[in-house]
């Protein structure tokens, strides 16, 4: 009976021993700051496409900035004339 309660009070000893060691791990562990992953997007392939034909410069003109038509067409391939025509028949608030 000696043996079975030396036993039993070693087995608690040894029991108590590796808890308060796990339990200093444990506390350890979680003081520890945790390194998050970081993602890092690579910059995606842009495809150019293939160009038919030759290059052209075409450029937008307000026809309220023009003071007289020009018929220089030297720098631009294409002048594209817009702008803001009078509605007949609206009434102004």
């Amino acid at each position: 009976m000696k043996k079975l309660l030396a036993f039993i009070i070693l087995l608690v000893l040894v029991g108590s021993i590796v808890f308060l060691s796990a339990k200093e791990k444990v506390k350890q562990d979680i003081e520890r700051p945790i390194p998050y992953p970081t993602m890092t997007i690579a910059p995606s392939l842009t495809v150019q496409p293939e160009l038919v034909g030759p290059e052209t410069q075409s450029i937008f003109v307000p026809y309220w900035s023009l003071k007289e038509k020009t018929t220089d067409q030297t720098v631009y391939d294409k002048y594209i004339y817009f702008g803001i025509t009078q509605s007949f028949g609206v009434a102004d608030d």
